[in-house]
């Protein structure tokens, strides 16, 4: 049994933010991540269990910090 959570990615100079998932393997997200960020990119990424916390209240939450969402985040700093 996999625990699914999503996955988070910030762009913190731009304020933005794409939320991936529910995944159970973030492995490959935090490699692309860490590539990313030696690329010259600020971002950073985190995760949220997704039996606790539902995409509309992770989505709130970002945007209380003053994040925008980008659909298109992760494709614009090579990750996906």
């Amino acid at each position: 049994m996999f625990d699914y959570y999503w996955y988070v990615i910030k762009d913190n100079k731009n304020m933005t933010y794409e939320v991936l998932g529910p995944v159970f393997d973030d492995r490959e997200y935090d490699a692309a991540v860490c590539k990313a960020q030696k690329n010259g990119h600020d971002i950073s990424s985190t995760t949220a269990n997704v039996s606790s916390t539902s995409l509309e209240e992770l989505c709130n939450s970002m945007e209380a910090m003053g994040f925008k969402y980008d659909n298109m985040l992760s494709i614009k700093i090579g990750i996906l």
